[in-house]
């Protein structure tokens, strides 16, 4: 037994260990877990911020680039660089600007069209210009900077280099300008009765304008002054008549006030012998002196500021500027304040301005003198002197009648009464032309012959020149010309409408604008949403000249992008049918996906879309009725003008038909589309390839219009003037990086907003999911320790 025992004592002593050894060993590992226990929770916060991180990046980036976008194409107010360069008229960097290539149609057989052959074009060009569309300032920002109103200027310059097509080519075309006065006057013929009557406006306007009722009343002031000068000579001696007038202090009786009284009391200081230069009658620059650009008229010039006059005054008598200045001031004051009496009581009239009307019909102003005839004016004379010399007769016409003829309800200044005078002598209709003008028949069938006079002598005579001039149906100008109404830079003046409005006149193609009050006189105002707060209404035009809308057939409302921005951020394009207002049709047109293309060796790629058919298809609301041209003549004065693509393509093909063989007429509608190119991201436009082309309607209706000098021209005819291929500035390498940056931005921020979160989502989990092994780890261990003990 003991034997037995003592072998069994280290059993013995190990059984008693045991339970000390199975306390201690949990105590170890619940020391460990408790250190693992903190990083398996901050995984979870780790993930919990991973998430924040993600859902802020995720809405934050789209928002900074937006910010950004808004920023780099929103124009709001007149703060930033995007302001400056819009509004910047140095136009000094070319690179940003449009390029037109125009390409004319050169009508090679003017002589053959005009006896009524088939007429022959040849394309010629391209020639090159730039443009740039710039805003007037002040621009007035509205609706808190959502909306811009301005005046829209467009400069065009020659980019002419070396080798390429010049402005300077003379090119011959079916002339619009002169179908289109035609037409507005109705006929040739009208249009001839309208030149009459403005014939007659000018010799009206010449008679009761300023300058002649001046010259009759400085006529008048010239002989009062001789006749003074004469009697006071004689009761005084001349030098104490010039001392008198140079230096007195009271009027001596019957003669006009001194150069002292007249200014005031200011001595004038004028010496005798100055004195009697100036009224020496046999001098061009006297006071007794009343001839054209002499005399009194020098005096006058002189009074009014004219340097020339001045110098040569001044010359001739030596005077200081303020002794000059007073002299003429006394002159002037003379003849208004002491001739112009004595002319109203000497015609009896009421005011200087009937003076016109009583020589006109009476000539008796200038004593029988017609002012044809005084001042060498390429008009006929006056009525009464027309139908002495002529007529061989004495008939006139009263201050009465001849304001009856010019002013009243029935003026004859007007081309419509005009004609219905005229009828009414053809028809002797005696009473209603007695009722109307006080007049009798034999007066009336001189005036009819009077005007007959007026249409030979002056329309017939002046419109011939400008018919051979380049002012009639078929012409011939340079490009430039043509195109903007320049010669260098100067103005060319329409030989027909200078005729027609007295006045040189600029008739041409395209708008060349580098003043704010060129730009509103042709009512280039625009209005179109900045964008602001709302990228999807950027640079969306949505008024032009103060109104909403167009009246066509029925009100069409202005809206659609201005064609350099559209709304940003499109991710299907192919869906996509963005509008733009297209000002050179005044309509708005609408554009479809046609597929993509690269820039700059793919940095940059855009959607291009093309302007739908539809705009230049039948549509009564256009008052389009012939397929493949879109009609312009509502919004060209009524002139015929129709817009086609390049070479007649795209339906108007039938046209080629009215041309010889030989012309270079060949429609391909493939190559003469519209593109947009569109950064769908940023909604710029960085590619715009598009191409029209302008004509000219001769019809049937408007061929007997001009059948007096024109009948044998082919009618129903598309003559086709130019057309013209615009393309914008291209964006350049820096741009689209730029641009690319900008669009990662934003989209890497929407990828950040489901893939960040979704990362920290996974190792929150994680963390949970170690957390969980823990605590089930921890019961575990528990229950063990527990068993074990029992």
């Amino acid at each position: 037994e003991q034997q037995q025992g003592a072998s069994l004592s280290p059993l013995s002593a190990r059984a008693e260990d045991a339970p000390l050894i199975n306390r201690r060993a949990p105590q170890r590992h619940k020391s460990c877990a408790e250190r693992l226990i903190w990083i398996k929770i901050a995984i979870c916060f780790l993930g919990v911020f991973v998430i924040a991180v993600g859902l802020a990046a995720g809405f934050g980036f789209p928002v900074l680039g937006d910010m950004k976008l808004e920023e780099a194409i929103v124009i709001d107010s007149a703060l930033g660089d995007s302001y400056d360069a819009w509004v910047d008229t140095d136009y000094a960097d070319l690179d940003n600007f449009f390029q037109y290539d125009f390409y004319l149609w050169n009508l090679t057989n003017p002589e053959e069209v005009l006896a009524g052959g088939k007429p022959n074009v040849q394309q010629l060009g391209p020639y090159h210009y730039k443009t740039a569309e710039r805003a007037a300032e002040p621009v007035n920002f509205t609706d808190s900077g959502k909306q811009a109103n301005y005046v829209q200027l467009l400069a065009t310059f020659n980019v002419a280099g070396a080798g390429d097509t010049n402005s300077t080519d003379r090119i011959t075309l079916f002339n619009p300008f002169y179908l289109g006065a035609v037409l507005a006057a109705g006929s040739e013929q009208a249009l001839v009765l309208a030149m009459t009557t403005g014939a007659l406006g000018k010799i009206i306007g010449q008679l009761t304008g300023v300058g002649f009722q001046q010259s009759i009343t400085g006529t008048a002031a010239a002989s009062m002054l001789s006749a003074a000068k004469t009697q006071t000579e004689a009761a005084l001696g001349e030098l104490v008549f010039l001392g008198i007038w140079a230096n007195a202090t009271a009027d001596v009786p019957g003669f006009p006030a001194g150069m002292r009284v007249s200014t005031a009391g200011v001595s004038s200081n004028i010496s005798i012998t100055q004195a009697r230069m100036m009224w020496d009658c046999a001098q061009s620059y006297s006071f007794c002196n009343y001839k054209e650009g002499q005399g009194l008229f020098l005096w006058a010039a002189a009074a009014s500021g004219n340097a020339a006059a001045k110098n040569t005054l001044n010359n001739a008598v030596n005077l200081s500027s303020t002794q000059l200045d007073m002299v003429a001031q006394w002159v002037v004051t003379f003849r208004d304040t002491q001739a112009a009496p004595v002319v109203l009581a000497k015609f009896g009239i009421q005011k200087l301005s009937d003076l016109g009307y009583l020589q006109w019909g009476s000539a008796v102003v200038l004593n029988g003198a017609s002012v044809a005839d005084s001042k060498a004016m390429p008009l006929p004379p006056e009525f009464a002197v027309y139908v002495s010399r002529v007529l061989a007769t004495n008939l006139t016409i009263n201050l009465q009648q001849s304001k009856l003829l010019f002013e009243g309800p029935y003026c004859v200044l007007v081309v419509a009464n005009l004609g219905g005078f005229l009828q009414l002598v053809r028809s002797s209709n005696w009473a209603v032309i007695a009722s109307r003008y006080n007049i009798t028949s034999v007066v009336a069938t001189a005036l009819a012959s009077y005007i007959g006079a007026v249409n030979t002598a002056y329309v017939q005579a002046s419109l011939q020149p400008v018919l051979a001039n380049g002012g009639g149906l078929l012409a011939t100008r340079t490009v430039e010309q043509w195109m903007f109404g320049t010669t260098n830079g100067q103005l060319y003046s329409d030989p027909l409408f200078e005729l027609l409005m007295g006045k040189p006149t600029k008739k041409c193609f395209m708008n060349n604008d580098t003043t704010a009050e060129a730009a509103f006189a042709r009512n280039s105002i625009f209005s179109r949403r900045t964008g602001k707060g709302n990228l999807s209404d950027v640079y969306q035009i949505v008024g032009r000249n103060r109104q909403e809308y167009i009246n066509w057939a029925a009100p069409v409302k202005i809206q659609g992008s201005d064609g350099s921005h559209f709304e940003p951020h499109e991710k299907h394009p192919k869906n996509r049918r963005p509008v733009i207002w297209n000002d050179d049709m005044k309509r708005p047109a609408v554009l479809v996906w046609n597929g993509t293309k690269p820039l700059h060796s793919g940095d940059v790629k855009v959607d291009l879309y093309t302007m739908v058919g539809e705009a230049r298809q039948v549509n009564p609301l256009y008052f389009n009725t012939i397929p493949g041209i879109a009609n312009l003549s509502n919004i060209n004065g009524g002139v015929p003008i129709y817009n086609s693509l390049p070479h007649f393509s795209g339906g108007a093909e039938a046209w080629v038909n009215n041309f010889t063989t030989n012309s270079t007429i060949k429609p391909d509608e493939a190559a003469y589309l519209t593109f947009f190119g569109i950064h769908s991201f940023s909604g710029i436009v960085a590619y715009l390839s598009q191409k029209s082309q302008t004509n000219v309607l001769f019809s049937h209706q408007a061929s007997a219009a001009v059948q007096t000098y024109f009948p044998l021209v082919q009618s129903d005819t598309l003559y086709p003037l130019f057309w013209v291929y615009k393309k914008s500035p291209s964006l350049t390498k820096a741009q689209a990086r730029s641009l690319n940056t900008l669009e990662s931005l934003v989209e890497g921020g929407k990828q950040v907003l489901w893939i960040v979160p979704a990362g920290g989502c996974v190792i929150f989990l994680f963390g949970i999911f170690l957390v969980l092994l823990y605590v089930i780890h921890k019961v575990s261990t528990k229950r063990r320790q527990k068993n074990f003990e029992v």
